[in-house]
């Protein structure tokens, strides 16, 4: 049920978020305030705007991308075609929509995967659950952050899920030639990649001692964890020390408040300035398959938006 009747939920005009537009108060209301889970917008968002940070920061020691919640569909197809297939290769293609997540394309802010760590935000749509996978590409593992491990069922859900992904990246990897990619790694030096072969499936840790769900704080419906949504963002900005959090004072209620006003400041900004998304003011953007990039129409005022929680924005 909507918080607002249907005359004030409407937002005229709409704002931009980059990669959505938003048409009403009730998106932010379930960003804000808790008792709802968080819809897979929210959580792209979030991603996007780390992305940019990524991408644009001089001052972040690790580089890393992240990826949004349709991958983690498009993967797990590729491994259904896969196995179909009798594990033959010629399913795993470099133009398949994970190989072209792989090589640059598909996201706004994105960048090939030979370059940085990667952020993978999991929805594990059996148990209505949101996971954070980091994968260090130089330590060949996967590092899983949850917010709360339910019972038995839900804890094979969340490993099955993990286990696809370990699966299937060393197979993409060696579709698109990746590893002959990444100068910075001596491949036949570093001893996570010792006695392994390409395909191999990769390792995967569970991480501990990090902000946990309060058993007894959160709605559930239907074995719902309202927060989880909101605990893989903030673990993603925590994995690569945007902030530090002590797992014993970790306020939920305040980051749902902190990311609302956030891109509420940023989105509100961008419409009094008449500002344009960072796809736009580039005029060009990346072509799935690899061709050369292509010429936006011309628009004026094309101004640079930086975002507001990360640094002062700097426009052209």
């Amino acid at each position: 049920k909507s918080a607002y009747t249907a005359v004030y939920d409407k937002l005229k005009p709409e704002l931009d978020l980059g990669i959505i537009k938003v048409k009403k108060m009730g998106w932010f209301h379930i960003m804000v305030h808790d008792g709802r889970p968080w819809e897979d917008e929210h959580v792209d968002v979030i991603m996007y705007y780390l992305r940019k940070k990524a991408k644009h920061s001089t001052n972040i020691r690790t580089r890393y991308l992240t990826t949004d919640s349709v991958f983690m569909s498009w993967l797990l197809g590729d491994e259904i075609l896969w196995e179909e297939s009798n594990c033959d290769m010629s399913s795993i293609s470099p133009n398949h929509c994970v190989g072209q997540y792989m090589r640059g394309y598909n996201l706004i802010a994105n960048i090939p995967w030979d370059r940085v760590d990667n952020i993978i935000p999991v929805n594990v749509s059996e148990c209505f659950h949101w996971i954070l996978v980091v994968f260090r590409i130089k330590h060949r593992c996967l590092y899983i952050y949850v917010s709360k491990m339910g019972d038995e069922n839900h804890t094979e859900m969340v490993k099955q899920a993990v286990e696809s992904i370990a699966r299937m990246i060393p197979l993409f990897f060696s579709s698109i030639g990746y590893y002959g990619k990444r100068s910075d790694i001596q491949w036949h030096m570093e001893p996570a990649y010792f006695d392994k072969s390409e395909m191999e499936p990769l390792e995967y840790k569970l991480q501990r001692n990090i902000p946990q769900q309060h058993p007894y704080s959160n709605f559930k419906i239907f074995n719902v964890f309202s927060d989880s949504g909101l605990y893989a963002c903030v673990f993603a900005e925590l994995t690569h020390g945007v902030f530090e959090i002590p797992s014993q004072c970790f306020m939920p209620k305040l980051h749902r408040k902190r990311y609302g006003a956030l891109l509420w400041a940023y989105a509100t900004s961008k419409l009094s300035e008449g500002a344009i998304s960072e796809g736009e003011v580039s005029g060009k953007f990346a072509s799935k398959l690899g061709e050369p990039s292509i010429n936006r129409d011309i628009v004026r005022d094309c101004q640079k938006i930086q975002m507001p929680f990360l640094r002062p924005r700097v426009y052209k």
